[in-house]
Formats: C-alpha cells, sequence, structure tokens
C-alpha cells in the first residue's frame, strides 16, 4: 500500500510528459507565415552598416570604465535614494489635519 502514492506521482508525470509531447508535435506541424513577404522592398534594399571585426569596436572602447569615482558616486547615489524613500513612507497628514478632514462639513441651508 505504501507504493500506492509513487506509483499515482509516477502516472501523473508519465501523463504530463505524453500530453507535452503531444502539443509539441501539434506545434511541429503548424504552417508559418512566408516571412520574405513581410519585409518591404525599401528594408530589402536599404544600406546596412558594414560589419567590422570586434577588434575594432573593443579599441574604440575605454579600458576601464568602472572607476573609484564610479563606485562612490553610486554608493552615494544609493544612500540618497534609501533617504527620499524612508522619508516617502511618512505619513502625508499630521493628527490635526486628518481629524479636520474627517469632520462632516457644515453647509447652511439655503431658504
Amino acid at each position: 500500500m505504501r507504493s500506492e502514492p509513487k506509483i499515482r506521482a509516477a502516472c501523473h508525470a508519465l501523463r504530463r510528459t505524453v500530453i507535452l509531447c503531444g502539443f509539441i508535435a501539434v506545434a511541429g506541424c503548424t504552417q508559418f507565415p512566408d516571412l520574405n513577404q513581410s519585409v518591404s522592398t525599401e528594408a530589402r534594399n536599404g544600406n546596412f552598416p558594414a560589419l567590422v571585426p570586434v577588434e575594432v569596436l573593443r579599441a574604440d572602447a575605454p579600458a576601464q570604465q568602472v572607476t573609484d569615482t564610479t563606485t562612490t558616486t553610486l554608493e552615494a547615489r544609493v544612500a540618497a535614494l534609501r533617504s527620499r524613500a524612508n522619508r516617502l513612507r511618512g505619513t502625508v497628514l499630521n493628527r490635526s489635519a486628518r481629524a479636520r478632514l474627517e469632520q462632516k462639513p457644515d453647509i447652511p441651508a439655503e431658504g
């Protein structure tokens, strides 16, 4: 009797696998649209950028992008943002303003 839960779990796993394989098989039979017809003539005949070796791109990039000042600047910005977040977590209205808003307005009757 102890093996029944294991057998049920194995059957559920097998059932899920068979269903997944069925979905994959159905998806494999799908007719995909012809994507070549969706590209305009201007795009097909357009000027594309030249492909260059990555070494050429790396030569133009600065050697070191993160410095000690970058770290210090980011830490200061993090501290400022955390301080701002703490200020925004506070209440917007003090007790007297909240009590005034909760009072029923006294509107004189016209007559």
